[in-house]
């Protein structure tokens, strides 16, 4: 009895110290893979940041590094030359925290993601993305483009007449979506701050398009939501103010000069400020986006690189809050009664991130 005592005794000591040892083992193996994990994630992280700093952070050193780029898909001259032509390439303008909306485009447009990670070095996947929250309404004073073809989407700054009292100091900010082709829908939401809209004027909305106003104490919200279906154009335009009060004449005053310019033009700079909440075109059935314009040819969101990037690798995203800065171009401006030839350059604030997958 004793021996088969101890023997139990044993078998009962031994069952137990296997469930620790698996224990052990399962921890252990959970903490190693979790380690290592973090270790790919850490190495994402490291890769994504080193990625923004070489070509969100630095801008193209040659002046001619459009022409090299088109040399080198030309075939007269090599990645090896290409190489020793951008010496450097990004996409700053050389100022802390500014994007060049122009060398932004070029690449985006122009440049294959194949030979910019060639030229590059780099093993990852990776993607390179923005979206505007905020913009400089004069900066994109333009006329509506003409839709045609895929959707598309369009917000700027209108002519300044026929929405809101012509004696109040205001803008007319022009929101449109339209296509002949296939259908999508496109939806907003912008607040303009310490301000209040004034008037509104729709064109061709359907039953289906909505535009929702709401002036509040620290500003104004619009949030618009249109239907676009084949061979259709839905449009809305906003007067707004940070100040009702009447000017008369404010409009000459402003465009040609006069005793109360720099009142006038006080309220006129805090007139430019919106910010844009969100934003989407998108055919949901196709699972596809299309382009929404600042101005006539400036696009509020986009992306380079990897469009779809493995979900099962580790992955990382870097990003900051940066200026993007268009090319200078010049417009007529029409204001209530008056005119006048300005530059602008399109100028908007806007996330820009990094996403690598290792």
């Amino acid at each position: 009895m004793k021996k088969g005592s101890v023997v139990g005794e044993y078998i009962i000591v031994a069952f137990f110290f296997m469930i620790i040892l698996v224990g052990v083992i399962k921890v252990t193996i959970h903490h190693t893979s979790f380690e290592g994990n973090k270790i790919d994630s850490d190495l994402a992280c490291e890769s994504a940041k080193r990625l923004f700093r070489e070509v969100v952070d630095r801008p193209p050193l040659e002046s001619n590094w459009k022409t090299s780029y088109n040399n080198f898909i030309g075939g007269s001259v090599s990645m090896d030359g290409l190489r020793g032509n951008w010496t450097q390439f990004g996409i700053s303008n050389g100022n802390r925290y500014e994007v060049d909306y122009t060398a932004l485009d070029f690449l985006i447009n122009n440049v294959s993601m194949v030979n910019f990670t060639e030229y590059l070095n780099r093993g990852e996947g990776f993607l390179i993305s923005y979206e505007a929250v905020g913009v400089d309404v004069n900066s994109i004073y333009s006329e509506k483009i003409t839709f045609g073809g895929v959707p598309k989407a369009q917000i700027w700054m209108n002519a300044t007449s026929g929405v809101g009292a012509d004696n109040v100091i205001h803008n007319v900010l022009g929101i449109a979506a339209g296509s002949n082709e296939i259908g999508s829908r496109f939806e907003t939401k912008l607040f303009f701050p310490n301000a209040t809209i004034i008037g509104t004027q729709n064109s061709s909305l359907d039953s289906g398009d909505l535009v929702t106003i709401s002036n509040g104490t620290d500003g104004a919200t619009v949030s618009v939501d249109f239907n676009i279906e084949g061979n259709d154009e839905d449009i809305v335009y906003i007067a707004y103010t940070v100040n009702d009060t009447s000017v008369a004449g404010w409009d000459s005053v402003w465009t040609t000069g006069g005793a109360t310019f720099f009142d006038v033009d006080k309220v006129v700079t805090k007139n430019n400020l919106i910010m844009i909440r969100n934003m989407n075109l998108k055919n949901s059935s196709l699972g596809t986006e299309y382009s929404i314009y600042l101005g006539n040819n400036t696009l509020a969101k986009s992306q380079f690189g990897a469009e779809q990037l493995d979900s099962s690798q580790n992955q990382c995203e870097f990003g900051r809050i940066y200026t993007f800065i268009g090319g200078k171009k010049q417009v007529n401006q029409t204001i209530v009664n008056s005119a006048y030839n300005i530059y602008v350059r399109p100028t908007f604030v806007s996330k820009i991130t990094v996403l690598i997958s290792k």
